[in-house]
């Protein structure tokens, strides 16, 4: 009983832990699952329709680590310097035209 009430406590807390550090974000894992096995289950609340079993274009569910050259330019298009000693940084699905604009700089 005592190791269920662990692991269950535990669990809780993985879920309320926020997975963006995108200033201002509050996506937590639990948000990120919620959405997950809805998406999976066919329909997409961004855009707000079934999705038949087809992608719809919208961003998945999840939360992604960026390393390099991505660091600096999603910093620096958030106007932010990047904090001494980061090496990563975590940005959820919630934020598809960051991350598109920050690809595109690395690109160009």
């Amino acid at each position: 009983l005592i190791n269920c009430l662990i692991h269950f406590y535990k669990r809780a807390d993985e879920m309320s832990s926020l997975v963006c550090q995108i200033p201002g974000c509050k996506t937590s894992q639990g948000d990120i699952e919620g959405e997950l096995q809805t998406y999976l289950g066919g329909y997409c609340q961004a855009c707000e329709k079934e999705r038949e079993g087809r992608l719809c274009g919208c961003a998945f569910p999840c939360s992604l680590t960026f390393k390099g050259q991505m660091l600096g330019k999603i910093h620096n298009l958030l106007g932010i310097s990047v904090p001494q000693g980061m090496k990563a940084v975590q940005v959820c699905y919630k934020h598809p035209e960051l991350l598109k604009q920050s690809r595109e700089k690395c690109i160009a």
